[in-house]
């Protein structure tokens, strides 16, 4: 019976404008944020693109606490954003 992947759980975090931008967080230690792509390393990581996953993975395993988010408008983030700016 074949294991289904286990993913961290998307959480949003609001911007002042009420536009909610999805991000996960990964191990434990200190933060390292990644700087999203375009396509949004939320949705890159659960799609499981391998180098997202293996960056990630290996990070967190040194000891990071690696967060990885997506841009406004992109991936898991609310998609209906006038304003895509940081």
């Amino acid at each position: 019976m074949p294991v289904e992947p286990t993913f961290p759980a998307i959480q949003y975090a609001k911007a002042s404008d009420d536009v909610n931008v999805a991000y996960f967080s990964v191990g434990g230690g200190r933060p390292i944020v990644f700087a999203s792509n375009i396509f949004g390393d939320v949705h890159l990581y659960r799609r499981a693109w391998p180098h997202v996953h293996d960056i990630t993975d290996r990070l967190a395993g040194l000891g990071w606490r690696v967060i990885r988010h997506d841009h406004r408008g992109m991936g898991y983030s609310d998609r209906d954003v006038s304003d895509l700016s940081l």
